[in-house]
This record gives C-alpha cells, sequence and structure tokens, in this order.
C-alpha cells in the first residue's frame, strides 16, 4: 500500500509550505526576469514527480527532467498515476517527444515523453500527475479516497475569511511580500503604506477538505490587486485561523482559477490529503496541472505544471 507517509517521501515535500513558494520581489525585476521566473516555476520541483496530460486520447507523461536526448525515465518503467477519479499503477509503453510542452522565449522546443498504457484508465478519470514506482514498491489502489472539491464561495466565505486575509495580505505588503509589477508607481505608492482599503481582495475558490483532528479546514484561493499588481495565493484555514503563508499560483500567463477543477487525494482514507487541480477544458493558453500537500503547518506545494503549445510569449 502506497501510504501518505511514501507518498510524501516519494514527493520529497519540505514541511514549509515557503521554502516551496517563489522568492517575494519587488519592483525593481525586469520583465525578462519575471518571465524567467514564471518559465521555471512551471517545472516540477521534485524528482519523481511527473505531469499526465491526455493528448489525442493517448496520455502523456511530460519529461521534464530530460537533459537533452537522455531522459529520466524509459519505456518500460511503472508509474502511479493519480487522476481526478482513482488511482492505479501503469507502464509506459513507447516514448515519444511533443513541441507543445514547451518553449525557449518565442520558439516552441521538443520536450520527451512516455507514454502510459494500462486497463483501468477509463475508472482514473482525468489523469493529473505520475509517480515514478520503484520495482519492490506495491500499492492498493483501492485504499485511497478521493473527493472533489466544490467552490463554496459566497456570502459566508466571505464573511468567515475577508477580514482576516485582507489583514493579512497588508502584513506581507509592508514585509515586502508581496512583488510590485514595474509599471505601477501607484502600486509602490500603496505598498509604502499599506492599508487594508487599497487592496482589492477576491476570493477565487474555497472549499472544506479533511484533515486529522482538525475541524472546519478549508482551502482557499485569493486574488489580489494592489493598483495594478496582482498577486493570487493558496491558503489554509483551520477555522477562523489561517495555518502558514501565502503559497503563490502564479498568475500571469496562467489561467484563472474558475477553469480549473480541485479534487482531494487521501492515499489511506486517514485524513492526511494531497490537493490536485486540473484543466478540464481548454484553457486560453495551454492545460495545467497542480499538487499541494495540505498539514496543519499550511499548504506547500509538489507540481506546478503547463503546456505551452502556442509559446506564450510571442504575445
Amino acid at each position: 500500500m502506497l501510504s501518505s507517509t511514501i507518498l510524501a517521501a516519494a514527493l520529497g515535500l519540505l514541511p514549509s509550505a515557503a521554502a516551496q513558494t517563489p522568492t517575494p520581489g519587488h519592483a525593481s525585476a525586469s520583465p525578462d526576469a519575471a518571465r524567467r521566473a514564471r518559465r521555471e516555476l512551471r517545472r516540477p520541483k521534485i524528482a519523481g514527480i511527473y505531469p499526465v496530460y491526455e493528448i489525442g486520447g493517448r496520455w502523456y507523461l511530460i519529461d521534464r527532467f530530460a537533459k537533452g536526448s537522455e531522459r529520466s525515465v524509459s519505456k518500460g518503467d511503472d508509474f502511479v498515476v493519480i487522476g481526478s477519479r482513482a488511482t492505479d499503477v501503469f507502464e509506459a509503453t513507447g516514448s515519444s517527444t511533443t513541441w507543445g510542452a514547451s518553449c525557449d522565449g518565442r520558439n516552441a522546443t521538443k520536450t520527451p515523453t512516455l507514454i502510459l498504457g494500462g486497463k483501468h484508465g477509463a475508472k482514473i478519470g482525468t489523469p493529473i500527475v505520475a509517480i515514478h514506482l520503484k520495482k519492490d514498491k506495491k500499492i492498493n489502489p483501492k485504499a485511497a479516497r478521493f473527493y472533489r472539491l466544490e467552490n463554496q464561495v459566497g456570502e459566508d466565505i466571505y464573511r468567515a475569511f475577508g477580514i482576516t486575509l485582507k489583514e493579512t495580505v497588508t502584513r506581507e505588503i509592508r514585509r515586502g511580500e508581496f512583488a510590485i509589477e514595474s509599471d505601477d508607481p501607484m502600486g509602490r505608492q500603496y505598498a509604502a503604506d499599506p492599508v487594508p482599503e487599497n487592496i482589492l481582495l477576491k476570493i477565487d475558490f474555497a472549499s472544506q477538505v479533511k484533515l486529522a483532528g482538525k475541524a472546519d479546514t478549508f482551502f482557499v484561493v485569493d486574488g489580489v490587486v494592489l493598483s495594478k499588481s496582482p498577486r493570487r495565493c493558496a491558503r489554509l484555514f483551520l477555522g477562523d485561523q489561517l495555518a502558514g503563508g501565502c503559497l503563490e499560483m502564479p498568475h500571469a500567463l496562467m489561467a484563472e482559477t474558475n477553469v480549473l477543477d480541485f479534487v482531494a487525494y487521501d492515499p489511506n482514507n486517514n485524513g492526511r490529503p494531497f490537493i490536485m487541480a486540473y484543466t478540464k477544458k481548454e484553457p486560453l493558453w495551454g492545460h495545467e496541472r497542480w499538487g499541494f500537500r495540505i498539514t496543519s503547518k499550511g499548504p506547500s506545494i509538489f507540481l506546478m505544471d503547463a503546456l505551452d503549445p502556442k509559446c506564450r510569449e510571442r504575445f
């Protein structure tokens, strides 16, 4: 059985959400530097963890760890595939490349892929992430529990979390943890003396999750605009208290939160879930895959990936 301990070890997750978040930036960052940072953030951070996309009826594992022609995984390897409804083991039955996953500046580049085969693909739902399975590891897919996270945002959510979020963002701005766009002088002025009244807050997503030993746990995605400078954060509320800080979900050139579907995956059905997010419908640029771990210390991220079939930096 693939326990949450084994999965956490496979993911290599750090206990601190801050260790998985981008370094806070300031208005001095150039647009080119910002684009490079966003491109880097889309790469998987943890060896053995791969995004999976369905393309033309086949499941493709995107090998972001390949170096030139040297792949990090091979045909014949086994993978635990976590989907939107279930999980199972799949073998890599073929290898290929795609021009639709990566770009170098304005030009498409080839990215190595593996084709995943298996008999139980239909029950998995939308494939999201694959974990490279070592030969001596066994899992029991039936032990896992999946549940879709419905967006519960409404007046009650704003009453419960809105004031806390604005006060928290104000403190984060004071600590220099909110990046101001280089062409936003009013944003720099607001950041010099931040007050909640100048902060435009929108709660994009909020859903209750089952975390062992904690009641009323909510996974929340908020969007904040200070003048012209936006930021999107994944957060965790334990009751009316925030656990951890802002886990930044890069917003520029990425899909709006409302096109993401969220699902909780609890490997042993013991209240230690992972949260996956994926695009079900074709977004403006390319499909996305996200993976989060939640603990009483807050959220951390183990997967942040997007296909780039149109080379977004051309636009």
